[in-house]
């Protein structure tokens, strides 16, 4: 069995918690025996890691507000398809949905005949910030107005994206997860948000601890099945 884990660049200038997480669960993976290949998408400067991770280095993005631009990362999409052509049968775990980086994650290995996971922070898929605090400092409990959301995402008419641009954003994040076998999300709350963003019930789940999360990836029978 062969696992390709992506990790995400995340917005902020400091690791991803993806990263972590990537890290901790390629552990207990390799312990039970898989080969496990990690691609770490990270912001562009990133040195050399120990870890065994592949950088994969993602441009510099000028403001949050330029959405269009945080969904692309053809350099991650072509090295996760060099992957899978080595191994079409690999389980692929995409870490960080939504937190900038390709959403097309899920929607590759589907394509190419490998089974897919996720492994996110609701806040992130649903806010383009994923922070949850609208323009005003208020938590917001919208996540499904884009005109709202794109008033959020920039100061003054032209640094804010255009509302198809936040609806675009969500078409492609609701078609990379919705290919995923399942999708692991950090609470009941997060839960809720992924169901109302459009996935199914049966795919979300609350996300386990590494090694109860590599030992469920093992048993997955779509997994085993490859």
């Amino acid at each position: 069995m062969r696992t390709v884990l992506v990790s995400s660049p995340g917005q902020g200038p400091g690791p991803h918690w993806s990263e972590a997480t990537a890290a901790a669960l390629a552990a207990e993976l390799r312990r039970l025996g898989v080969e496990v290949a990690w691609l770490c998408a990270t912001v562009s400067g990133a040195g050399p890691r120990s870890d065994g991770a592949t950088v994969v280095p993602l441009p510099r993005r000028p403001a949050v507000a330029r959405i269009a631009r945080s969904l692309q990362h053809t350099a991650l999409e072509v090295e996760l398809q060099r992957c899978l052509r080595v191994h079409p049968t690999a389980t692929v775990v995409h870490l960080g949905a939504g937190a900038a980086g390709s959403p097309n994650v899920g929607w590759l290995a589907e394509r190419m005949g490998s089974v897919a996971f996720a492994v996110v922070h609701s806040a992130e898929v649903v806010c383009q910030r994923g922070l949850l605090v609208d323009a005003t400092g208020t938590v917001c409990i919208r996540h499904d107005d884009a005109d709202r959301c794109r008033r959020c995402c920039g100061a003054g008419r032209l640094l804010r994206p255009r509302a198809d641009d936040v609806r675009n954003r969500w078409d492609l994040l609701a078609a990379g997860l919705g290919a995923a076998e399942q999708v692991f999300v950090e609470d009941e709350v997060g839960r809720a948000r992924l169901l109302a963003f459009g996935l199914a019930p049966r795919q979300v789940a609350i996300t386990p601890q590494p090694p109860e999360l590599a030992q469920r990836l093992c048993a997955s029978p779509a997994s085993s099945a490859r």
